[in-house]
């Protein structure tokens, strides 16, 4: 992030406040399987950055945690995965001058690989990692789009739609793998009182809706970011992303 005076680090800090409330306010919504707070976690990054994104997701996921306790599905990690989903988005954001989605797939490739290695994982890596490996092989040519957005500094209105879908799947698809991870490193299938017989069964019933949850998340993002970036490059007002 660039110097920032005290006016503008007020308006970055104001604005991470409003995405952190969205955040918190969007967990109060009952979900099955994820919370809709996940709808949040791409905008973090698409609208925020890299940098302002995952803040706005630590102290959105942290405060919606406490406050909304039965949504809590990961225990005390709830929050974690959402950061790291944020941080994605907000790095292939940034992919136009900076070969940052790089950052993205190593991230990725590396908890396929550890889920896949994990005892337990391993048994049900099938149904669990299918559309993780969509997302990763979809991390480059997603950064190709990002470099079309914009033509001589001006926003590319044609691209945007399909660019900033792709960051919405791929951001929520990373948030998915690191709760997977979280779930099977920490044990917490043993926390909820889940043999680890029923896995499998478990998910093989969610190979097809959590998948197809991530893609309504990444579609609702989209609907929201769109409209947002045009509004904020018409009025000139902040650049976007912010940091």
């Amino acid at each position: 992030m660039s110097k920032l005076t005290s006016r503008s680090a007020t308006v970055v800090i104001s604005i991470i406040s409003v995405f952190a409330a969205l955040d918190v306010a969007f967990g109060a919504i009952p979900g099955w399987w994820i919370s809709w707070a996940a709808i949040i976690k791409p905008l973090h990054g698409i609208m925020l950055g890299p940098i302002a994104g995952p803040y706005a997701a630590i102290i959105g996921g942290l405060i919606g945690n406490f406050i909304w306790p039965q949504t809590a599905v990961l225990s005390v990690f709830t929050w974690v995965p959402g950061v790291l989903g944020a941080l994605a988005a907000g790095l292939l954001i940034k992919s136009e001058k900076y070969p940052l989605w790089i950052i993205v797939a190593t991230m990725y490739i590396v908890l396929i690989g550890a889920f896949f290695f994990h005892p337990v994982g391993n048994t049900v890596a099938l149904w669990a990692l299918y559309d993780k490996v969509i997302a990763l092989a979809l991390v480059f040519p997603t950064a190709k789009l990002v470099k079309k957005l914009r033509n001589n500094g001006v926003l590319n209105f044609k691209w945007l739609a399909p660019t900033l879908g792709l960051i919405s799947f791929i951001g929520t698809e990373m948030d998915d793998i690191v709760g997977n991870i979280i779930f099977m490193f920490f044990g917490l299938y043993n926390v909820f009182g889940i043999p680890t017989k029923d896995l499998p069964f478990i998910y093989m019933s969610g190979a097809l809706i959590m998948p197809a949850q991530r893609l309504l998340i990444a579609l609702l993002a989209t609907a929201v970011a769109v409209p947002l970036f045009k509004v904020f490059e018409k009025s000139k007002i902040i650049k976007w992303p912010l940091t």
